[in-house]
This record gives structure tokens, C-alpha cells and sequence, in this order.
């Protein structure tokens, strides 16, 4: 009993301190950016009718991100009615709360993905792991970027129930068919909710080795210490074929949610477009990678960085 109220306390500190650090004065800070601006346009451009893909005459670029960002964010948007619950006008006050719910919306998720990130470090190692990295994810200075309508912070919901179902999947033993149908299942459900980050912002791909790993090495290590190292014996090669069995599952819906972009814009004559996109969006001589680093954010959060080094 002791113990199920230490841990209720020890998930409600970091989910109340990412609550208050994420939704509190949405609208005022921090100020906002215009990618903002082509995010949520995107979004009410689905809301009324014209679809996802946005047309050359509005963004030059229209082909630089997939899909579910404008999807995701118009989806939301609709159930709570939001178009006919804004007034706009040109004072920026009216701007503010044009912005106001999409943030809130934002603040939530943040919300959403400290409660995943403790799950995460909960399961992979124990609970005081899960509060000191769910802590750190709710007060990190830069995770004040998830405050903003960016689709990272639509796709890092993504990403974490990727990597928590990868590592719901190591910690079942495939003894039976029942047990290895549920490690199939938690794999398979990890390689879509990949998928779906992947066809919200294309650089999320980087994340196929980390849950490569996971899958993978976890299972490796598990049958080695199982089944020994006889490389004649069938279990343990029964065990192997699971293995590549895990990652094919895995990999699938990794490969062709993302692929519902090329192949639409293929399917209407845009592939050019595409590429021109894809390719402006890769190679940004403007924004290059180590200028990022150094002037966001090793400026933004040095002590995060260090961490991560």
C-alpha cells in the first residue's frame, strides 16, 4: 500500500511540474515563431475542406514535411470546434488567441510525453531512474520548445510510445505461442507509432537505430543468458528466427506509413516537387547543423547537452 502511494507521488511531481511549466500562460511565451504560422495554416487549410498538401501558390516549398503534422493538429481542432469559436482581427490580442488553443493543445502533450518518458525509464530500469529523468524532461530549459506548434512536439508523443512498446516487447519471454504473438503485437505497434512520426517531420528516421537496438540487443542478451551458447541448439535458433521475425513486423509499417507521401505526390504528377522539397529541407545552407548547435541549443540548455554527451 506504502508503496503504490510513493509511486503516485513520485509520477504526479514530474507530470505537475511539466503542467505548469507547459500550459501555464501559453499565448504569452515564449513569443510566436512563424513556423507556427505555416503549421497551423496547414491545419486550418484541412479543416476547411482543401486537404494537406499545400499548393505552390501559397508556400514555395510545400513539399518540405509529410502529412499527419496538419492532420494531427486539425483533427484535434474540429472536435473542440475551433473554427467557429475564433474571432480574428488584426489587434494582437485577437493574434494571441488564434494561437492560444494549438498551444495549449501543445502544453498538453509535453504533459503526455513526461508521463511517457517516466514509463519508459520505469520499465527499462526502476522507479526512482523514471523520476529523475521525468523531473529533468519537465524543467530542462529546452523543452520549453514543446510549448510552441512545432510537429516535434506533435511527433516526440510518437516517438516515446515507440520506444515504450520496443521495450514493453523485450521483457515478455516467447515460451509459448500466446507470449510470442504479444511480443509480435507490442513490436508491431512500436513500428507504426514510429511510422507516425516519421510521416509528421522525415528526420525522425534517425530514431531506426535506437529501436533497432532495443528489439534487438535486449533480446540478443536475454537468449544468451537463456538458452547459453550452443549454436546448435534449436531453441535458441528458434529464438534467432523470432528475432528477424521482430524486426521484419517492426520494420514494415516503419517503411510504408512514411511512403504514403512520395507515392501521393507521385499518384497526382508532383514528384518533382517532392524532391525539390525534400531536397531544400535536407540541405538548408542557412541554418546549417553545427550553427543550430551552437546557437540554440548549447545557448538555450548547455546542461541538457552536456548530459546527452
Amino acid at each position: 500500500m506504502q508503496s503504490s502511494r510513493i509511486s503516485i507521488i513520485y509520477i504526479l511531481i514530474p507530470l505537475t511540474l511539466s503542467a505548469f511549466i507547459h500550459i501555464w500562460n501559453p499565448a504569452g511565451f515564449p513569443g510566436i515563431d512563424q513556423d507556427e504560422g505555416h503549421y497551423l495554416r496547414r491545419a486550418m487549410e484541412v479543416l476547411q475542406g482543401l486537404g494537406p498538401q499545400e499548393s505552390k501558390a501559397t508556400y514555395f516549398y510545400s513539399y518540405d514535411h509529410p502529412y499527419l503534422g496538419q492532420i494531427f493538429l486539425a483533427s484535434v481542432l474540429s472536435l473542440i470546434n475551433y473554427l467557429s469559436s475564433i474571432n480574428p482581427s488584426v489587434s494582437s490580442d485577437s493574434i494571441e488567441m488564434l494561437y492560444l488553443v494549438p498551444r495549449v493543445l501543445m502544453g498538453i502533450l509535453a504533459v503526455v510525453d513526461t508521463f511517457l518518458v517516466y514509463k519508459i525509464a520505469d520499465t527499462r530500469y526502476n522507479r526512482k531512474v523514471a523520476f529523475i529523468s521525468a523531473t529533468l524532461f519537465a524543467v530542462m530549459p529546452l523543452t520549453w520548445f514543446f510549448r510552441r506548434i512545432f510537429l516535434d512536439s506533435i511527433a516526440l508523443p510518437f516517438i516515446l510510445l515507440s520506444i515504450l512498446f520496443a521495450v514493453y516487447s523485450t521483457k515478455f519471454e516467447a515460451y509459448t505461442s500466446k507470449d510470442s504473438n504479444r511480443k509480435i503485437l507490442l513490436t508491431l505497434l512500436s513500428g507504426i507509432f514510429l511510422g507516425l512520426a516519421i510521416f509528421t517531420k522525415m528526420p525522425f528516421f534517425t530514431m531506426i537505430p535506437l529501436l533497432t537496438f532495443i528489439i534487438v540487443k535486449k533480446n540478443d542478451i536475454k537468449s544468451n543468458n537463456i538458452y547459453g551458447n550452443d549454436p546448435n541448439s534449436d531453441i535458441k535458433n528458434g529464438h534467432s528466427r523470432l528475432k528477424l521475425k521482430l524486426l521484419a513486423v517492426w520494420f514494415v509499417p516503419v517503411v510504408l506509413i512514411p511512403l504514403i507521401w512520395p507515392v501521393y505526390s507521385m499518384s497526382i504528377g508532383h514528384i518533382n516537387d517532392w524532391l525539390d522539397g525534400v531536397l531544400w529541407q535536407a540541405t538548408r545552407a542557412d541554418r546549417p547543423f553545427d550553427f543550430e548547435m551552437k546557437t540554440v541549443f548549447l545557448r538555450m540548455d548547455p546542461v541538457l547537452m552536456a548530459f546527452g554527451v
